[in-house]
């Protein structure tokens, strides 16, 4: 039979101390990772930070989008579809080094 997926097993604080060490990772400062600045860098961290936060963690589109300064859900979606198109890209180079970051990324906010 059908069974609903477990969502939002994380509490707050695991996912601020998630976007804290994604920062960290890109070594840009966590209050601008959840501004409502469209810089390239800062998008592309969001983007992972949303990544992580849905597909290994479970969370809500809603969810998400509080944690990132208010924003809507079809932001995170549209974040997600980005993703989506970066690893999935016909440009090797730009594939490898998508899926390299995720892996990474992964590792590091394994203990959460």
């Amino acid at each position: 039979m059908y069974q609903k997926k477990p969502k939002n097993n994380l509490t707050d604080e695991q996912m601020i101390s998630l976007i804290n060490k994604v920062s960290d990772y890109f070594q840009i400062e966590p209050n601008e990772v959840v501004s409502k600045s469209r810089k390239d860098e800062l998008v592309k961290v969001r983007m992972f930070i949303c990544v992580l936060l849905k597909n290994k963690h479970k969370m809500t589109l809603k969810k998400i989008g509080e944690q990132l300064s208010g924003r809507d859900h079809s932001s995170i979606l549209y974040m997600l579809s980005q993703y989506k198109n970066l690893s999935h890209s016909k440009l090797h180079f730009l594939k490898e080094e998508t899926n390299k970051t995720y892996q990474e990324l992964e590792k590091i906010t394994n203990e959460l």
